[in-house]
């Protein structure tokens, strides 16, 4: 992208708001949940019976270390981390010591199973489905040993408080399932909604840009027609008047002299501005090169490929057809990404003896070219096609259009080089 088009893109494409998501903006809610939860087991675990000194220190520094775990783990390597959940042994390793810390924790006061309100949720929001999913299993399954084992009549898997746990435990992972793709869809949704953002600043970009063209070359060909050729025909004449001088008319012969030079500097003037109006693609470069600029920048805002062909032997044309070819293959790619649906589009401008032809195709929709013949003037009708004729016409060529519905549009362009 060039500077002036960045420029320019920063004037026209809106400054967008923040889109994070919720679950991004509440992250912070699984951390105060955790220290609450911490807090409180503290709490229970020295207002019952007191703790030796010995276990109550082991019960401090284990908290306290967890406390510093979660901070750096859960806090600082999310923020580090935009995309964290791309690496799941990172935040694996992070779980693993959450929950050694906490299983030590519960060896010496049982307390500590409130801390799981705290911890559970962690492994869904910090983890992809695939990996969360067996995690959680194979925590309910520990959690399920540690409370009923010691109370276990007979198998573990006769214990009904067992199966109570597990049914728990599977309509926990249906909601996290549930939750997981809401979550996804609102991510495709939001990536979405940026590109069409980006895509509608590209257009409006595109458009100013095609405004700004169609002046310049507006008043190029209105200085062309009037100033030049004005200037062009005073020259004529003073020319003719001064053959028609008698003899020894030096006064005379010095005005006309004069200005003779002032119509012809103002000529040279007037088709230097004529020149500098010109597209600016074309001044960079020959026709097939500036074609091939337009159907790359076209392809990148309508993100539909466009193949450009050039065949024959390339030669230079006289500025007005090269002007003519470039705005009608800019107006036939805009009709195909406006209209079309197109899924590819083929650009070809063919150097044939003494024409030089430009085919557009794309396999779009296509369809009926009668309607062109009842469509109305105006912002929904067809100026642009009506324009591409009236160029066509003022250099003696034509402009065919080639369409049947599902069949895809063909616009052919023909200017006679003579």
């Amino acid at each position: 992208m060039t500077p002036g088009r960045e420029s320019s893109m920063n004037q026209i494409k809106p400054q967008p708001q923040s889109m994070a998501d919720v679950w991004e903006r509440w992250a912070w809610v699984w951390s105060a949940i955790f220290y609450v939860a911490l807090a409180a087991s503290l709490v229970l675990a020295f207002m019952g019976d007191v703790p030796t000194r010995g276990v109550s220190r082991q019960i401090l520094f284990w908290a306290s270390l967890s406390a510093v775990w979660h901070l750096l783990g859960a806090v600082y390597l999310v923020r580090r981390l935009p995309d964290f959940r791309a690496v799941p042994w990172l935040m694996s390793i992070y779980l693993v010591g959450a929950f050694g810390m906490w299983w030590l924790l519960i060896g010496l006061n049982p307390a500590f199973y409130f801390m799981l309100f705290g911890l559970y949720g962690q492994i869904f929001a910090f983890l992809p489905l695939r990996w969360a999913v067996p995690g959680a299993v194979l925590l309910a399954a520990l959690v399920v040993s540690a409370v009923t084992g010691d109370e276990a009549d007979g198998p573990l898997w006769l214990n009904p408080t067992f199966w109570l746990f597990q049914a728990i435990t599977a309509s926990g992972l249906l909601i996290a399932a549930w939750l997981n793709a809401i979550i996804s869809q609102s991510v495709q949704r939001r990536e979405l909604i940026e590109v069409l953002q980006a895509t509608q600043a590209d257009l409006a970009w595109a458009e100013r840009e095609a405004g700004i063209l169609a002046e310049r070359q507006r008043l190029a060909n209105e200085i062309h027609d009037t100033l030049a050729q004005g200037f062009a025909s005073i020259v004529v004449h003073l020319e003719a008047s001064e053959q028609a001088l008698p003899p020894g008319a030096t006064a005379a012969q010095q005005h006309l002299d004069q200005a003779r030079r002032v119509a012809r500097d103002s000529l040279a003037e007037a088709r230097g501005l004529v020149w500098a109006l010109q597209p600016e693609r074309l001044q960079r470069g020959s026709l097939p090169e500036a074609v091939a600029r337009v159907a790359q920048q076209w392809s990148a805002v309508t993100g539909i490929p466009a193949g450009v062909t050039i065949t024959g032997d390339v030669r230079p044309l006289p500025p007005q057809a090269e002007v003519a070819l470039l705005r009608a293959a800019q107006e036939a790619l805009t009709n195909a990404g406006k209209y079309a649906a197109a899924r590819e589009v083929a650009v070809t401008l063919s150097y044939m003896g003494d024409v030089v032809v430009l085919d557009v195709q794309d396999d779009g929709r296509g369809f009926d070219p009668a309607q062109l013949a009842n469509a109305p003037a105006g912002p929904d009708g067809s100026f642009g096609l009506s324009g591409m004729r009236e160029r066509a016409a003022q250099l003696g060529g034509t402009v065919e259009i080639e369409s049947a519905p599902g069949e895809g549009t063909t616009v052919v362009v023909e200017i006679p080089l003579s």
